[in-house]
């Protein structure tokens, strides 16, 4: 990792001399801000890209606002360096700017606690050129519970509500949180309008995140328009939305609900977010035992992975196993048995995504390497050779392939 005084100098280098700044930062990219020294040397460079603006260089040195490790430092950037990135979005609200940057910087403001860092927000919000992003979720998340200001901010969405798809997201977990804490007597979502919009995400987001959220907003309802809303949810076509409706209703004392999930823990595609659900509920004793069946286990495995949010964000829509032997595995140094099994996500006809993915040693699916047209001995060679570098292992080939992945597996595997 690189020194502070390396940062102050990098930085202080770059105001004299020009260049890429964005290039000038990429050692930086994980770095800590840890003294007071540094985030003055970042407002200086900040006031001076503002003579020559660079989308990318913006990106690069406002994430550093984001990795503060120090109570002066983040003070020092909170008053030198916020006021200079709410000139950035006056520019992009007053005629457009590159909009990934904006939202880096939207971050920003709503991380530092400050008056005029909320009126940006709102401002950005109510904007057609910034209020539509595919990370305003990740902005709205920062302002929690503590912030002096998350009030302000609701009811200033309140009405009319957002329009985009991905400011509603945020937007209604923002609500939804607040009122979790008790402290939002009245969810804009329980009204004619927000009605409307929640019956919109439940029946036609593509985004799982976006359901889920408007089923939880569905606590902080009438219950009329609860039961009715959650009718719709539970006949959606995804399975992880019929279940999210399913814990919703529990929670509302519907025996159906109970039933749906305990019926899901059947199906190895959705079986680990079935159990996930009655645990959280308190059910988990209720949880049916599952005969030993070691092709659910692998499907259900992998399933589990795929849908995690740093994944796929949702059980695939098929899963099938394609092989599965017993090998001695060079990762691990022992003999196991490991499966392979095809996935697919099917979201429409020209949005099919084909995977394989391998359970038994470390669950993972190599994505763009790993494909369907590959003999089973290759993608285990493949997924052989990936495990080794991964764990830092001396044998790990220098070029990850199939074939010398496959090498590896052939001297502890006759035959393969």
């Amino acid at each position: 990792m690189a020194a502070a005084a390396d940062l102050v100098g990098v930085l202080d280098t770059w105001v004299r001399e020009g260049g890429s700044l964005h290039r000038a930062l990429r050692p930086f990219a994980r770095h800590s801000v840890r003294t007071p020294a540094e985030a003055a040397a970042i407002c200086r460079a900040l006031a001076r890209l503002r003579e020559k603006p660079s989308g990318l260089s913006l990106r690069s040195i406002t994430r550093l606002f984001l990795q503060v490790r120090d109570k002066a430092a983040a003070g020092v950037l909170k008053k030198e360096g916020t006021p200079l990135l709410r000139l950035w979005v006056e520019d992009a609200l007053a005629g457009g700017d590159d909009r990934g940057a904006m939202i880096v910087i939207l971050r920003v403001l709503a991380s530092y606690v400050q008056p005029e860092n909320v009126a940006c927000l709102i401002a950005a919000a109510r904007s057609p050129a910034l209020g539509d992003h595919y990370s305003w979720p990740s902005v709205l998340v920062r302002v929690v519970a503590a912030h002096p200001h998350r009030a302000e901010l609701i009811e200033a969405l309140r009405s009319p509500l957002p329009e985009g798809p991905w400011l509603r997201t945020g937007y209604v977990t923002l609500c939804n949180e607040a009122a979790k804490d008790g402290a939002l007597d009245d969810h804009p979502y329980n009204s004619a309008a927000g009605l409307v919009h929640l019956e919109q995400m439940i029946s036609t987001s593509h985004e799982s995140e976006a359901e889920a959220h408007a089923i939880a907003a569905l606590a902080f309802v009438e219950p009329a328009a609860r039961k009715r809303l959650l009718g719709i949810a539970s006949k959606h076509r995804r399975p992880e939305v019929q279940l999210e409706a399913a814990r919703a209703r529990v929670k509302d004392g519907d025996p159906a609900g109970m039933q749906t999930l305990l019926q899901a823990c059947q199906d190895p595609k959705i079986h680990g977010l079935a159990r996930k659900h009655l645990f959280e509920l308190g059910h988990g004793d209720d949880i049916p035992k599952i005969p030993d069946n070691q092709e659910f286990d692998a499907r259900s495995t992998l399933s589990a992975w795929l849908a995690h949010p740093n994944e796929f964000g949702r059980p695939p829509d098929s899963l099938e196993v394609i092989d599965t032997r017993k090998l001695h595995w060079p990762p691990t140094n022992d003999e196991r048995t490991v499966t392979l099994l095809k996935y697919v996500y099917d979201d429409g006809p020209k949005r099919q995504t084909v995977g394989i993915g391998m359970v038994g040693s470390t669950t993972f699916s190599l994505v763009g390497e790993a494909t369907a047209e590959m003999s089973a001995a290759e993608l285990y060679g493949l997924h052989c050779a990936w495990e080794l570098s991964d764990n830092g292992d001396a044998r790990a080939p220098k070029k990850r392939s199939a074939q010398a992945g496959l090498a590896i597996l052939r001297k502890h595997n006759a035959g393969l």
